[in-house]
């Protein structure tokens, strides 16, 4: 009976095993980094140990004090101005994102570590990241798939591959004996582009000598969402049927937003981030949200709801209180380039290039806002149909809130067919809203056709289109 006692305290000593994290904060996201914290020990299981450092650039004394009373794990180790030759010289990151350079020399008791940028929330318990086997390399870390297909990142660096920073399971013993610390840092003084803080740095440091894992340990949807699901299975060898379920299933989920979700409530992730912000040390206090939308728009938005108001061709004439305001109108009449087009009106597209977007998938969707008309409409579109000398053929469905009213057939070698819609006055919402969906035969990737290693699935590119009335 002692015999087994003694064997199960053992085992639970071992089950309660401490598992070392660090993040890295300023000011500027000092909310942010209470968040991820909050995620990590509000979903770890009971019997897991977290030691939890926190990196803080030129913080006050009152920030390092509502970091320390989140719990007694976390444990602030303060830095002052560091790196800032490097300040201001990233439009998105500051210069604090170059203390992960510091991780390996500053904590020599220890063999390895993970590290976490703020911008994470963490959905699972993390024993099995832990216990990745980096023997002999210098990290475990994710692939940044729209770093590769889209921005051919790695090509830039001589690498076959590119990861992602954010999240970095680090052999911090190995990068101790050599050297690391040191080579990150010269390569930032001495050869890097400045395209990234910190992160072609390790990219090319490491130099592929580094563990891959599946996208749940750093799942970026705000990156991935360009690609369809079974490209994103084939980039990270996962079952295709699980990829919709990955907003749950991910252990990491990054919120790369350029616009982040503790600014704006209405991009993704501000939900889920407001859940744990709510369940932090700061949930008295109130999130202060900004508004994507330009203040004249939304004032315009507010009027438009509460009172009459006229439209034509050129002006929105709103009157408030015998007061006439004139809002101009740009929708008729002119042309529309897609690359200019805000991301919230399409579905379906990649990233614009230069000279417009290239359809995304087997079908995708323009979402207009259309001014009050009593006329039938007609839409003008420019489009390049993608490698037909090699598919010689590309049939294009196209539907009007739901309805379909045109076939367009491409044939290698002949001309193109008429592009034009016609759109009758009764396919047109009562709130204008005018859905165009195009549904396509074929879609095939450059990498497929031996036309280079891109593997987006493309079909048709779109240039512009001219929305006219019919008189």
């Amino acid at each position: 009976m002692k015999t087994i006692k003694k064997n199960i305290a053992k085992d639970k000593n071992d089950m309660c095993h401490e598992y070392q994290i660090v993040l890295i904060t300023d000011e500027n996201y000092l909310y942010p980094t209470i968040v991820t914290i909050t995620s990590i020990l509000i979903n770890k299981h009971n019997d897991t140990k977290y030691k939890i450092y926190v990196f803080c650039n030129s913080l006050s004394e009152k920030s390092k004090k509502l970091l320390s009373s989140i719990d007694s794990c976390v444990e602030v180790i303060p830095f002052e101005n560091e790196f800032s030759e490097f300040v201001g010289t990233h439009q998105h990151v500051s210069a604090t994102a170059l203390l992960k350079f510091k991780i390996a020399d500053k904590f020599p008791k220890y063999d390895k570590i993970l590290y976490f940028d703020t911008d994470v929330i963490i959905q699972h318990d993390l024993s099995d990241l832990f216990n990745v086997d980096i023997n002999g390399k210098y990290a475990a870390v994710v692939k940044d798939m729209a770093g590769m297909l889209s921005q051919h990142t790695e090509k830039l660096l001589g690498l076959d591959n590119y990861f992602n920073s954010g999240m970095m399971l680090l052999n911090i013993k190995k990068m101790r004996e050599e050297n690391i610390t040191d080579k990150l840092i010269d390569y930032k003084l001495h050869k890097d582009t400045r395209r990234f803080m910190d992160q072609d740095c390790f990219n090319a440091v490491f130099s592929e000598n580094v563990v891959y894992l599946t996208c749940k340990y750093n799942y970026m949807p705000i990156n991935q969402k360009k690609f369809k699901d079974e490209q994103i299975a084939d980039f990270y060898n996962i079952p295709q049927n699980l990829i919709s379920e990955f907003d749950s299933y991910a252990s990491v989920i990054h919120l790369t937003n350029k616009e982040k979700p503790w600014v704006y409530k209405d991009v993704y992730g501000s939900a889920l981030w407001a859940k744990y912000y709510h369940k932090s040390v700061l949930k008295n206090k109130r999130i202060k949200y900004a508004s994507k939308i330009p203040l004249r728009q939304r004032l315009q938005n507010i009027v438009k709801k509460l009172f009459y108001y006229n439209k034509n061709d050129l002006y929105t004439e709103i009157h408030l209180f015998g007061l006439c305001m004139k809002f101009k109108s740009r929708i008729f009449g002119r042309n529309l380039h897609f690359e200019k087009i805000p991301n919230q009106y399409l579905d379906g597209f990649y990233d614009a290039e230069s000279w417009g977007c290239w359809s995304c998938g087997r079908k995708s969707k323009i979402l207009l806002q259309i001014p009050y008309t009593d006329n039938d409409l007609q839409i003008d579109f420019k489009l390049q149909v993608f490698a037909l000398e090699k598919i010689l053929s590309q049939q294009i469905d196209v539907f009007v809130n739901n309805k379909k009213i045109a076939s367009w057939n491409f044939v290698n070698k002949k001309a193109l067919p008429d592009t034009k819609l016609l759109i009758p006055r009764k396919l047109l919402k009562k709130d204008g809203v005018l859905n165009i969906k195009f549904v396509y035969s074929k879609t095939y990737s450059p990498k497929k056709l031996n036309l280079g290693a891109d593997n987006r699935n493309l079909a048709v590119g779109f240039e512009c289109m001219k929305i006219t009335k019919i008189y």
